[in-house]
Parts: structure tokens; C-alpha cells; sequence
């Protein structure tokens, strides 16, 4: 299992190779959606495990990522303000 922490690192280094504008956002945006909690979760409890399904649906959105793919069209909505349009 994989922690929160070394998740991040390794998504951010990842996405930053792809040339992505504002990797750290996009990879907590990711990490919030799959674990329905807010986004300071990473500096709060960095060392949170995710299991290996929850590890591969991460990694399958950071690749989706690296392909342009909007981040809203990954996870499926758009916050504006705090609140989630669908």
C-alpha cells in the first residue's frame, strides 16, 4: 500500500515531466475527489495508505492528466468558489 504523502510526491514529479501547469493543485484535486475529504489530508495525515484499488484509480487519473485531459473532466465536476458544479 502506498501512502498519501509518497503519492503526491511521485504524482507531482510525474505530472511536472508532462509539463502540466500547476501539478500540486491538480494532484490534491485528485486526492480529494477519490477520498471525499478536503484537500489539506496530505498535510494533515500524510501517511494515510491507500489500497491497491484506490493506488490504481489515482494513477489512472494522473495519466489521464498528463494527457490534457481536464481535471474537471476526470473527476467529473468543476468547483468554483467551494462549490462543485456536476
Amino acid at each position: 500500500m502506498s501512502t498519501i504523502a509518497s503519492l503526491f510526491n511521485n504524482a507531482v514529479d510525474f505530472l511536472n515531466n508532462h509539463n502540466i501547469d500547476n501539478p500540486k493543485r491538480d494532484v490534491e484535486v485528485i486526492i480529494k475527489h477519490l477520498m471525499n475529504v478536503d484537500g489539506l489530508i496530505v498535510i494533515k495525515d500524510p501517511y494515510i495508505s491507500l489500497n491497491e484499488t484506490d493506488t490504481e484509480i489515482f494513477w489512472n487519473m494522473v495519466k489521464k492528466r498528463a494527457l490534457n485531459v481536464p481535471i474537471s473532466h476526470i473527476i467529473g465536476k468543476r468547483e468554483f468558489w467551494n462549490m462543485d458544479f456536476i
